[in-house]
Parts: structure tokens; sequence; C-alpha cells
């Protein structure tokens, strides 16, 4: 009985000691390939070619953490590039310090990796929102109206022609005076233009007025 519990316990034993085995085996370490042409800026976690010049891709001497080994691709380039900044329309253009970017001329911006890179906070999705009530924009929708609007404009006045007329009427006489002294003077109904001197008008004149007096019914 007792060499059977003995054996029972060692493998018991045994199989706890696979199992911490398991659990403590040191991860694979990870390694991190490069373009030798500095200037391509291309990295990628396995071995290859550079899609730009065609070389192979060489491996870094110091390995990648164990975390980052699933984060790490060919398209972080601005993260596993190693340089603190980076231009944010040409990612290939690299540098240590803060400067231009010699093709657009921009600031380069801090890297960025791509954890940080796709945080979205809640801060982020309510700042619309946020910046919309602060600036108190009224929300205006679109509808049909008539609107009466005054506009401050040069130009010039002139005569209506549909309200013009002419009446022609010759006689013999001569201008005695003349009060009007420029064309397109203003003048009001009633007002005196000039004086005319003519037997004909004046005769003309005398019928009319004696006609009104004698015959006030007669419309021809």
């Amino acid at each position: 009985m007792k060499k059977i519990l003995s054996a029972n316990a060692f493998q018991i034993f045994m199989i706890i000691l696979l199992l911490v085995a398991c659990k403590t085996k040191s991860p694979q370490q990870a390694y991190l390939y490069t373009c030798p042409m500095t200037e391509d800026s291309i990295f990628s976690d396995s071995p290859g070619s550079c899609p730009k010049c065609g070389m192979d891709l060489v491996k870094l001497d110091h390995p990648l953490p164990h975390e980052s080994h699933e984060t790490i691709s060919a398209n972080d380039t601005m993260y596993t590039s190693g340089k603190a900044y980076a231009c944010p329309m040409h990612p290939q253009i690299q540098a240590d310090t803060v400067g231009h970017c010699p093709i657009c001329g921009m600031i380069l911006e801090p890297n960025k990796s791509p954890a940080e890179s796709k945080k979205v906070s809640l801060q982020t999705l309510i700042q619309p929102s946020n910046q919309q009530v602060i600036a108190s924009i009224p929300m205006v929708h679109m509808m049909d109206r008539i609107e009466n609007l005054e506009l401050a404009s040069l130009g010039f006045i002139t005569y209506d022609p549909r309200r013009a007329g002419v009446i022609a009427s010759n006689y013999a006489g001569r201008i005695e005076k003349l009060y009007i002294k420029y064309r397109y003077q203003k003048i009001e109904k009633g007002q005196k233009i000039m004086d005319i001197y003519s037997p004909e008008l004046l005769t003309a004149q005398q019928n009319i007025l004696f006609l009104l007096k004698n015959d006030p019914g007669n419309e021809d």
C-alpha cells in the first residue's frame, strides 16, 4: 500500500514539474531586419528583400522585446526606425532632433507607437460637440424664405423711357429768358422753365381762354 502511494505521489510531483517548466519557458527572441541603405528606412520582423532597392534585409544586433513581437511589422516604420521625429506627410523622413522635412518643409513631429496612435478616448469622440457648445454656433436648417436686403452700390439715375413723352408744338417766336441752366436739371411740377415772346402763341392762348369761358361744355 505504501509503495502504491509513493508511486502516485511521484507521478503527481513529475506532472507539477512539467507544468511549471512549460510556464517558465523563456520566450523565443525575435530580431528586427532592416535595409542596409539607411535612407530607405525599411524595417521588417522577418528576412526578405527591400521593396525599394531590392537588397537583402540584414538582422539587427539587438533582439526585440517579447511584448513587441506582435506589434512590429513592416508597416510600422515610424515606430521601429529608432528615430525620435518624422515628417507627417513623408514618414520615410526620420531624424533624431527637431527639424524640417527636406521634401515639403513641414516641421518634424515626434514618433508615436502604433498602440498610441490607435487609442481613441472619450474626449476624442465628444470633442467636436464640446467645441460647438463652447462656440455657441446656432444650428440653421435650410428653408425657402424671402429676405429684405439693402445694398449700397454705385451707379447713376436716368429717366424711365416708359413714362417719358414728347409734345411737339411749332410756332414762331423767341425765348426771352431761360430758367434751366444745364441738361437733366431737376425741376418740379409747375416750375417756370422759360419766357417766350410769340404773337402766334399769344393769339392761340387767348382763343383757348375765350372758349373755356364761353363754351365750357365743348370738348372739341
